[in-house]
């Protein structure tokens, strides 16, 4: 991947976010804006590959019909610079084939079949093949937002695609955030995206301090969302209850593995939602990303969505 930008890329086509609420020809920034009053999104890892394979249209095709309205999926690129759905390097677990992407061709990939859920030797073959990345953006429709982790591409590549595509104002952009150099999400580059700055607690140690500074440097742009990647609660209430004299902040986390939400994990969800997916709701996070995604949908929208208890007043005010 050229240059120091690892991204992810979000492309959000139109969200619906209830019956008869729909976003359609939004830009990134008004659609993020306005999910922040209306609900918590469950945002799906690599499509709903349980029982589908993962990174697949089936996977995509379920979370559509389920209702999930977020899916994250992986990109990389062949040996003939093909942009297809992979998470690992290798397509081994994930197909009945053996071989790295990069020294596939699109054609040698296309003849593996996926494996149901997520893969292995045991696990039985589907007669899904690993789809390409322009296949899958078909597939997500009018109704979703799709979040591409660009695994192994060329970032510049993959932005002059959307910028070719007449996507620019749809496209979400997240990478991590660098304490010495705030001004990297508003460059030139990115003119024009919704950049989404990502803290980890292992590069960042004071995330309230640098989402000050990235505020600050970037004052033209209207609204930010924040990932978070924690190992200690605390960390994220920093960062949450700060008053950054602002409106409109969102907040990204993942429960994926203990490192990513202090260990607030799926695999805890399962059993008591509450004390994970409650929780990080009551701190003021909006976007959860899970494995878990048709659970974690239905215990919130049962859950009574209040002002999150832990957030800090000036970034849930109303919009100027």
């Amino acid at each position: 991947m050229s240059g120091q930008l690892r991204i992810v890329l979000s492309i959000a086509m139109v969200l619906t976010l209830g019956p008869n609420t729909a976003w359609s020809n939004t830009s990134a920034e008004s659609l993020i804006t306005g999910l922040r009053d209306k609900s918590v999104i469950v945002v799906a890892h690599r499509g709903c590959w349980e029982p589908a394979p993962e990174n697949s249209i089936e996977a995509i095709d379920r979370c559509r019909a389920k209702g999930i309205r977020v899916i994250e999926l992986d990109v990389r690129t062949t040996k003939d610079k093909v942009l297809v759905l992979m998470h690992d390097g290798t397509i081994d677990r994930t197909t009945n084939r053996t071989g790295p992407v990069a020294e596939l061709t699109y054609a040698e990939l296309a003849s593996a079949r996926l494996r149901v859920g997520a893969g292995g030797a045991a696990a039985s073959v589907s007669g899904e093949s690993v789809p390409t990345l322009a296949a899958a953006l078909i597939a997500a429709g009018d109704d979703t937002i799709v979040n591409l982790d660009v695994k192994d591409a060329d970032a510049d590549e993959v932005i002059a695609a959307v910028i070719a595509a007449g996507m620019r104002e749809r496209v979400i952009l997240k990478h991590r955030a660098d304490p010495r150099n705030a001004s990297s999400f508003c460059t030139d580059r990115l003119s024009g995206f919704f950049v989404m700055p990502i803290l980890d607690e292992r590069r960042v140690v004071r995330p309230d301090r640098v989402i000050r500074e990235i505020l600050d440097t970037c004052g033209d742009r209207k609204s930010f969302a924040f990932e978070l990647i924690f190992s200690r609660i605390e960390y994220a209430r920093r960062a949450l209850k700060a008053d950054y004299g602002v409106c409109n902040l969102s907040w990204w986390v993942n429960t994926l593995r203990p490192e990513f939400s202090a260990g607030l994990t799926d695999s805890l969800a399962k059993d008591d939602p509450e004390s994970v997916w409650g929780v990080l709701t009551d701190m003021g996070f909006d976007l959860i990303q899970t494995d878990l995604p048709v659970k974690a949908r239905s215990y919130l929208a049962l859950r009574t969505r209040d002002e999150p208890k832990e957030r800090s007043v000036s970034s849930y005010c109303s919009p100027a």
